[in-house]
């Protein structure tokens, strides 16, 4: 059953982990519960690319662009967790 504190076409959750992203400081707040400093650090050496931007952070999970369906259910066991989306 679907949280239905959770809007999955609002901005108040991440329901996908895209192979790259950019989310602003409210969604992180919002969806997360972080700061975009703390995603930067909890991912830092672990994916191929985030960094702070424009009051947001940026995230490469993937860079492969033959990234196979095992690939993208990889990114979302792996990282959904350290990022506190269940």
């Amino acid at each position: 059953m679907q949280d239905q504190a959770i809007d999955v076409r609002g901005r108040n959750s991440i329901p996908i982990l895209h192979p790259a992203n950019f989310w602003d400081r409210q969604l992180c707040h919002d969806a997360l519960g972080i700061t975009p400093e703390e995603a930067v650090r909890r991912l830092d050496g672990l994916i191929p690319m985030v960094r702070p931007l424009m009051d947001g952070v940026y995230t490469v999970f993937s860079d492969d662009p033959d990234l196979s369906h095992e690939g993208y259910a990889e990114i979302q066991h792996r990282f959904r967790p350290l990022l506190g989306i269940h």
